[in-house]
């Protein structure tokens, strides 16, 4: 049986690229598996100049050495929606 979280992924992936079409461009995305380290889960995310580590709780089976894939996910929703809503308060001249 498949998770409510991995249920959800496409649902909340196509709303990112709905809410955030600026957002939303060809990066250079690198994901590297880690698979040989304290957990098997870990992977190291190159995003442009960017670094990320993922990998999943130690309740699962990971190392808990940074946010799981679906933390990610929806910090990048909560990040993109905060961001939209900036730039509509910005153009209307609210504070």
């Amino acid at each position: 049986r498949m998770s409510k979280a991995y249920q959800a992924f496409p649902v909340a992936a196509s709303t990112l690229m709905q809410s955030c079409p600026r957002t939303v461009r060809a990066l250079s995305v690198l994901v590297h598996s880690e698979g040989d380290g304290a957990s098997r889960f870990a992977q190291r995310i190159s995003v442009g100049k960017h670094r990320i580590l993922a990998d999943e709780p130690v309740s699962v089976g990971g190392g808990d050495e940074g946010p799981s894939p679906y933390d990610l996910l929806l910090s990048a929703l909560g990040a993109c929606t905060s961001m939209t809503i900036r730039m509509y308060a910005d153009r209307k001249k609210l504070p």
